[in-house]
Protein backbone atom coordinates (compact mmCIF):
# COMPACT_ATOMS: atom_id res chain seq x y z
CA UNK A 1 0.00 0.00 0.00
CA UNK A 2 1.15 3.52 -0.80
CA UNK A 3 -0.50 6.54 0.78
CA UNK A 4 -0.22 9.94 -0.94
CA UNK A 5 -1.28 12.97 1.10
CA UNK A 6 0.56 15.75 -0.74
CA UNK A 7 0.92 16.65 -4.40
CA UNK A 8 3.67 18.72 -6.01
CA UNK A 9 3.10 22.43 -6.62
CA UNK A 10 1.03 22.95 -9.75
CA UNK A 11 -0.55 19.47 -9.76
CA UNK A 12 -4.31 19.38 -9.52
CA UNK A 13 -6.06 16.47 -7.84
CA UNK A 14 -8.06 15.57 -10.96
CA UNK A 15 -4.98 15.60 -13.21
CA UNK A 16 -3.09 13.42 -10.74
CA UNK A 17 -6.00 10.99 -10.55
CA UNK A 18 -5.92 10.69 -14.36
CA UNK A 19 -2.19 9.88 -14.13
CA UNK A 20 -2.90 7.19 -11.52
CA UNK A 21 -5.66 5.74 -13.69
CA UNK A 22 -3.17 5.47 -16.56
CA UNK A 23 -0.84 3.51 -14.28
CA UNK A 24 -3.77 1.31 -13.33
CA UNK A 25 -4.47 0.56 -17.00
CA UNK A 26 -0.81 -0.47 -17.37
CA UNK A 27 -1.42 -2.79 -14.39
CA UNK A 28 1.20 -1.07 -12.23
CA UNK A 29 -1.49 -0.22 -9.65
CA UNK A 30 -4.19 -2.67 -8.57
CA UNK A 31 -6.51 -0.32 -6.68
CA UNK A 32 -7.00 3.41 -6.07
CA UNK A 33 -8.96 4.67 -3.10
CA UNK A 34 -9.70 8.33 -2.45
CA UNK A 35 -10.31 9.87 0.95
CA UNK A 36 -10.07 13.56 0.05
CA UNK A 37 -11.38 16.32 2.24
CA UNK A 38 -12.26 19.84 1.17
CA UNK A 39 -8.68 21.10 1.32
CA UNK A 40 -6.65 17.87 1.59
CA UNK A 41 -5.54 15.24 -0.89
CA UNK A 42 -5.52 11.61 0.19
CA UNK A 43 -4.96 8.68 -2.16
CA UNK A 44 -4.35 5.12 -1.00
CA UNK A 45 -2.89 2.90 -3.71
CA UNK A 46 -2.42 -0.84 -3.82
CA UNK A 47 0.87 -1.34 -5.66
CA UNK A 48 1.92 -4.99 -6.00
CA UNK A 49 5.56 -4.28 -6.98
CA UNK A 50 6.18 -1.35 -4.63
CA UNK A 51 9.51 -2.64 -3.29
CA UNK A 52 10.75 -3.33 -6.79
CA UNK A 53 9.76 0.18 -7.93
CA UNK A 54 11.45 1.71 -4.88
CA UNK A 55 14.72 -0.08 -5.64
CA UNK A 56 14.79 0.51 -9.40
CA UNK A 57 13.64 4.10 -9.95
CA UNK A 58 12.29 5.39 -6.67
CA UNK A 59 8.75 6.08 -5.53
CA UNK A 60 9.04 9.86 -5.88
CA UNK A 61 10.14 9.62 -9.51
CA UNK A 62 7.74 6.83 -10.54
CA UNK A 63 4.67 8.51 -9.07
CA UNK A 64 5.75 12.04 -10.10
CA UNK A 65 5.69 13.43 -6.56
CA UNK A 66 8.27 16.14 -7.21
CA UNK A 67 8.39 19.10 -9.62
CA UNK A 68 10.84 21.88 -10.39
CA UNK A 69 9.98 25.50 -9.80
CA UNK A 70 11.76 28.41 -11.42
CA UNK A 71 12.70 31.20 -9.02
CA UNK A 72 13.87 33.74 -11.63
CA UNK A 73 12.09 36.83 -12.90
Amino acid sequence: MLEITELPIGKWTRDYKNFLEELMQKEEIEDIREYHQENRVHFVLKVPKLLEIEQKEGIVKKFKLQTSLSASN
